[in-house]
């Protein structure tokens, strides 16, 4: 039996059609105000706080990052605000959720991640980066309950976008240091890649 083949015209305007729509989809509905981008985090952050800023400058961005060892989302609650109005950046990057809950307790997170988005222009994106969860105890602990969470926020909050750090350090514990949470020189490496690439999806036009 003759088999019909599409023609070839026809079959680069049905990929073409078909690309487009993916590109739509994926394509975040805030772009950043402008370069200047605000990042908060624990640990994770601060240990690679100077890659972190060069590379966010050589991609053209204007960085101010804010990073504390230990700390939680509970920590910044009230610090963000102040931060917001002061260096009114055009993105935000937050990197929290590690510290919130011990092997045993888990504050209720609701509030305080609606707080600090309330703080967040609604026009403004803000990039919330995941926890691990393929850690060793006690960093392992309650950490499905802390991207529970943060996914529950991201269907609240419109300008939120969750980003899958989980995802990408999941299954390579060679770029982890012997603690298992923090990482090292290759883990910082990805690190500081990933949220660079992320980030270029919402560069204002």
């Amino acid at each position: 039996m003759a088999t019909t083949k599409r023609p070839r015209r026809a079959r680069f305007l049905l990929l073409l059609a078909v690309t487009t729509i993916v590109a739509v989809a994926c394509a975040p509905q805030h772009l950043a105000a402008d370069t200047k981008v605000l990042l908060i985090g624990d640990s994770l952050l601060n240990g690679t706080r100077v890659p972190v800023s060069d590379a966010l400058e050589e991609a053209g961005w204007e960085p101010m990052i804010k990073a504390d060892g230990g700390t939680a989302m509970t920590s910044w609650t009230n610090k963000i605000p102040l931060l917001t109005a002061a260096y009114q950046p055009g993105v935000i990057v937050i990197e929290l959720g590690t510290n919130d809950c011990s092997p045993v307790q888990c504050v209720a997170l609701a509030p305080h991640i609606d707080a600090i988005m309330n703080s967040i222009p609604s026009d403004h994106p803000a990039l919330w980066l995941n926890v691990q969860e393929d850690v060793p105890s006690p960093f392992g602990e309650n950490t499905d309950y802390v991207n529970s969470a943060l996914e529950a926020a991201d269907a609240r909050w419109p300008n939120l976008y969750l980003l899958d750090l989980d995802g990408l350090m999941e299954g390579h514990p060679e770029w982890h240091a012997p603690d298992g949470l923090h990482f090292n020189d290759e883990g910082k490496e990805q690190f500081v890649r990933f949220i660079v690439d992320e980030l270029e999806r919402f560069k204002p036009e």
